[in-house]
């Protein structure tokens, strides 16, 4: 009889440690969801400050005249791209399908977010989206309307980008689904962070919209010129392209240096977990890649721009750091600068963060070797062209040394969490030699990207799917004579990446094509010659990004002190007068040429009879 009481007990202590376990396991549950959560959140902020990077980076290449438009287009990137996105665009790309023959086409339920539970996968793809909006904007700038930026920007973000991630980034999509090789082997689309997705659309979006949208004015002068009066017409030789510089090579160095810390967690994030056992490791293994083949894609970029043109250049090799080199084309001084050191910084978490969960087993070394990849493949891309430039040109270029970084890094994204560090000297030496190859390409087609948007993406992104059939070691080529990879499978999955990325190609073609061309005929693609000579900022926004009132007092004396003895003459007696301009005690002169201000606002004082002008407020002008 004494041993019911001790069976009621040993009953009521199994019913008790029950209940723990399964709180426990409760809890481990609520807390690798929340780890993940917060992970995916970490990583898509890092890569958010990608879009302060492509900002800078723009802002930098363009003239004074027009870093205002810039601006303002990347941030409306951002705003437009999230309304776009919750709106349409995540029903489009993970959302369910009620036909199932349509299922690996698009999904369509969770329309305006009703629905979702995942936010943080949303705010992930999000930031994801807004990176493949925002490319396209370097490749018209300084002469694309308003109206025009505005199609692209909502038809990318709400309709293009995401049926592409449907198709590639999801289970049921017709790329990741792939096809069976055999009984015990399936064949499916590689992409770990966003290659072809992301760049590849962008790069090939930006080069229709070059191409349909024209060179800025003076970029590629006429064969043929008109000879002052009195002469004969003849022909001329003239260069086959005029550099138009940019007003910041800093800003422009920043803002590639900012992208490189972004592309980490643009890669390393990528695998949208961190709980699963090993994924750690992935994650940083993706950084780790991404870095080293962006070194190499420089530095090979480097070294052939050095050899042909005896240059180190800055923001080629910048770009060869993310994609590849332009050598003929002018880049800019600080914001360029400045916006690149941005955009490396986001590639970080770009690539890092592509897990989308940090609790599973091992997840944190997966980010953290994504992050560490693409750290090398950036490097070794921007060394690769540093080396490349200075045997070509003699210089130590930084904007084009950051732009080949950036393209490594583009390069890094498809197979970063799969590379061991020593394939990244492969992907990143061949990814700046890509870039230099489609810039120059470009300028002999006489297509004017100021952002060299289609060599940096479209060249990287290419590289980048081809270069994770070759070098990673689950399905490398490579690996199938060192490793354990079977070549067959090896060299099926190489032909359906090339399938995958011609659809993406064909895809971004049919759908935006169109869409510019309607714009051109209707005159909404292209602003005025006027407007594009004198400037975008002054005429479309009426706000200088740098007014000439801001130097000095920050005000017009002209118009507060009306009886300052002679400070205003009528412009039309004094024609051939220098204009005058303080700063604190000193005066500065600005000649009369149009050609030389940078302001908009300096060219209408010295071109419009009826604006007056302050001739000197305090003392005789000085040198």
């Amino acid at each position: 009889m004494a041993s019911q009481p001790n069976d009621q007990l040993m009953a009521n202590l199994s019913d008790q440690l029950f209940n723990l376990q399964k709180e426990l396991d409760t809890m481990k549950k609520d807390m690798t969801a929340n780890n993940d959560a917060f992970f995916n959140c970490a990583m898509a902020l890092i890569i958010f400050l990608m879009q302060c990077g492509f900002a800078f980076l723009e802002a930098g290449a363009v003239r004074s005249k027009n870093c205002t438009n810039i601006i303002i287009k990347n941030v409306l990137d951002s705003l437009l791209g999230v309304i776009a996105y919750a709106t349409v665009g995540w029903a489009l790309a993970y959302g369910t399908n009620p036909l199932p023959m349509l299922e690996p086409y698009f999904g369509f339920s969770q329309f305006g977010m009703a629905g979702t539970t995942d936010f943080s996968k949303f705010l992930f793809q999000f930031v994801f989206c807004a990176t493949a909006s925002t490319i396209i904007s370097g490749a018209v700038a300084e002469r694309a309307e308003f109206a025009c930026f505005l199609t692209y920007s909502l038809a990318i973000t709400a309709f293009v980008y995401p049926v592409l991630t449907h198709w590639g980034w999801t289970k049921q999509g017709w790329m990741a689904s792939g096809f069976a090789v055999d009984e015990t082997h399936r064949v499916t689309y590689v992409d770990f962070a966003g290659s072809g997705m992301v760049h590849v659309c962008g790069g090939t979006i930006s080069l229709i919209a070059a191409i349909l949208i024209g060179p800025r004015i003076g970029r590629f002068p006429e064969r043929t010129v008109i000879v002052p009066v009195g002469s004969p017409r003849r022909k001329q030789k003239e260069p086959k392209s005029v550099e138009i510089k940019g007003h910041s090579v800093p800003f422009a160095s920043l803002g590639g240096f900012i992208l490189m810390f972004g592309f980490l967690a643009f890669n390393g994030g990528s695998t949208s977990e961190i709980s699963s056992p090993g994924i750690g490791q992935t994650v940083a293994k993706a950084m780790v890649n991404t870095i080293l083949c962006g070194a190499f894609a420089a530095l090979s970029y480097l070294f052939v721009h050095f050899v042909r043109k005896g240059k180190w250049t800055v923001l080629l090799t910048i770009n060869a750091c993310l994609t590849g080199t332009n050598i003929a084309s002018n880049r800019p001084k600080s914001f360029a600068s400045l916006g690149g050191f941005i955009l490396m910084f986001g590639f970080l978490a770009f690539n890092g963060g592509s897990t989308s969960e940090i609790s599973s087993p091992g997840i944190g070394q997966t980010v953290a070797k994504a992050m560490v990849n693409t750290i090398l493949c950036g490097a070794f891309a921007a060394l690769s062209y540093l080396f490349v430039h200075f045997v070509r040109k003699g210089k130590w270029t930084v904007l084009l040394t950051i732009n080949a970084c950036l393209t490594g890094m583009v390069a890094a994204c498809a197979g970063c969490n799969q590379m061991h560090a020593w394939t990244c000297v492969i992907t990143g030496s061949v990814a700046g030699m890509v870039y230099l190859l489609l810039a120059e390409l470009a300028l002999a087609l006489r297509v004017d990207d100021p952002l060299d948007a289609f060599a940096v993406h479209f060249g990287g992104g290419l590289w980048g799917l081809i270069s994770a059939c070759l070098v990673t070691t689950e399905q490398g080529i490579l690996y199938a004579f060192i490793g354990d990879v079977k070549l067959n499978l090896a060299l099926w999955q190489l032909l359906w990446q090339l399938v995958c990325v011609l659809a993406i190609i064909l895809w971004c073609t049919l759908t935006m094509a169109p869409a510019f061309l309607l714009l051109k005929a209707f005159g909404k693609m292209r602003v005025p010659r006027e407007v594009e000579i004198r400037g975008l900022d002054i005429y479309k926004h009426g706000e200088a990004a740098y007014p000439s009132t801001a130097y000095g007092h920050g005000w017009d004396e002209a118009a507060v002190r009306p009886n300052v003895k002679e400070e205003l003459r009528q412009m039309s007696e004094y024609a051939d007068m220098p204009i005058e301009r303080m700063n604190g005690s000193r005066t500065f002169t600005l000649r009369q040429n149009p050609q030389n201000y940078e302001h908009p606002e300096h060219w209408e004082r010295a071109r419009d009879p009826n604006i007056y002008r302050r001739l000197n407020a305090v003392g005789p002008a000085t040198n």
